[in-house]
C-alpha cells in the first residue's frame, strides 16, 4: 500500500484529519486504535520555498509488515480513503442528495451472511439506513448481490474512479411494495388524462372569453365613433345618435363575457380540486405504504 496517497488519518485526539489540515509537529496514526505511527511529510521547492507536495508516510519506527497486516492484500489506498470519507462526513452523497446518517461505522460483519460491508448508515434509532461498498477495480457480481439482497437492507456501490454511486440491493420491502407502487403509477396516469381533460376545456373557455372580449372591444370602438359622430352632428346643428343600439350590444358581450369567464372559474376550481385529490391520494398510498 503507498501511503503517499492516504488522504486521511487518525489524530492523537481519534479525529480522522486530511493531510492538508495535517501538522507535521502533530502525531498521527494509521489505525483508528492509534497504534499504527506515521508522519507528515512537506516537499517544498528549494528556489521559491513552494510546497510541492504533502503526504502520510510511515514512521520509521513502525515496521512495514504491521502496515501490510493492517491493510490486507485485497484493500487499495483508493478503497481506504473513499470509506474514510464516508465516516468523516457523515454520509454520502446520492445523485443530487446527501444522506446524512445519525452515525457511520466501517466494517460491519453481518452474522445472517457473513458479509462484511465498507460503512453502513444508521439513523436517529440506530437502525440501518443503508450501507455502501466500496469499488474501485472490481464491481459485485450477481452471486454477490445475490447474497447481500438476503440481509433485507438497502445497499449501494460507490465507485472511486467517478465517485458516482448505484443501488445494488432493495431488500424484500421493495419487492413487497411493488404491487402498491404498481396500483400508484397507474392511478397517476388515469388522473394524468383526466387532468388533461380539464386544462383542455378551460382553454377552451379561454378562447372563448378572448373571443368576447374582442366583441366588447369591437363594440366599445363602434360606440366611440357614434359618440364623435353625434358630437359632429350637433355641431352641424344635426341630430343622429345611434348610441342605444351599440351601448345595448355592449351590454350583451359584457353579459356574455360574465358567463363564459364564470365557466372558466368553474373549470378552474375544478382542476385545483383534482390535483388537490391525487396529492391527498398519492400521500395516503405513500403513509400506508411506509406502514
Amino acid at each position: 500500500m503507498k501511503l503517499s496517497k492516504l488522504k486521511l488519518a487518525y489524530n492523537k485526539e481519534g479525529a480522522l484529519i486530511n493531510i492538508y489540515d495535517a501538522d507535521k509537529n502533530e502525531s498521527f496514526y494509521l489505525d483508528e486504535d492509534r497504534e499504527i505511527l506515521l508522519i507528515v511529510v512537506d516537499k517544498y521547492n528549494r528556489k521559491d520555498k513552494t510546497e510541492v507536495s504533502k503526504h502520510y508516510k510511515r514512521d520509521p519506527k513502525t515496521p512495514q509488515e504491521i502496515i501490510d497486516n493492517y491493510c490486507g492484500a485485497s484493500e487499495s489506498i483508493e478503497h481506504l480513503n473513499a470509506k474514510r470519507q464516508i465516516l468523516l462526513d457523515g454520509g454520502i452523497t446520492i445523485g443530487y442528495y446527501f444522506v446524512k446518517a445519525n452515525r457511520v461505522e466501517l466494517e460491519v460483519r453481518f452474522p445472517e451472511t457473513n458479509n462484511i460491508i465498507d460503512a453502513v448508515l444508521y439513523d436517529s434509532d440506530d437502525k440501518v439506513l443503508m450501507g455502501v461498498e466500496i469499488c474501485h477495480t472490481n464491481k459485485k457480481s450477481e452471486e454477490d448481490i445475490n447474497k447481500l439482497n438476503k440481509l433485507n437492507i438497502i445497499i449501494y456501490e460507490s465507485y472511486t474512479n467517478d465517485r458516482e454511486t448505484e443501488c445494488i440491493c432493495t431488500g424484500r420491502a421493495f419487492d413487497e411494495s411493488k404491487p402498491i407502487r404498481a396500483e400508484i403509477k397507474k392511478y397517476k396516469s388515469s388522473m394524468r388524462v383526466r387532468l388533461e381533460a380539464i386544462r383542455g376545456r378551460a382553454w377552451e373557455g379561454n378562447r372563448e372569453v378572448y373571443k368576447l372580449e374582442r366583441r366588447v372591444k369591437e363594440a366599445e370602438d363602434r360606440n366611440k365613433e357614434l359618440r364623435e359622430s353625434d358630437e359632429r352632428a350637433r355641431r352641424d346643428s344635426f341630430f343622429y345618435s345611434d348610441n342605444g343600439a351599440a351601448e345595448n350590444h355592449i351590454e350583451f358581450y359584457e353579459e356574455e363575457l360574465k358567463r363564459a369567464t364564470g365557466k372558466v372559474q368553474r373549470h378552474l376550481r375544478a382542476i385545483k380540486s383534482m390535483e388537490d385529490y391525487q396529492r391527498n391520494r398519492l400521500n395516503n398510498k405513500d403513509n400506508n405504504n411506509d406502514k
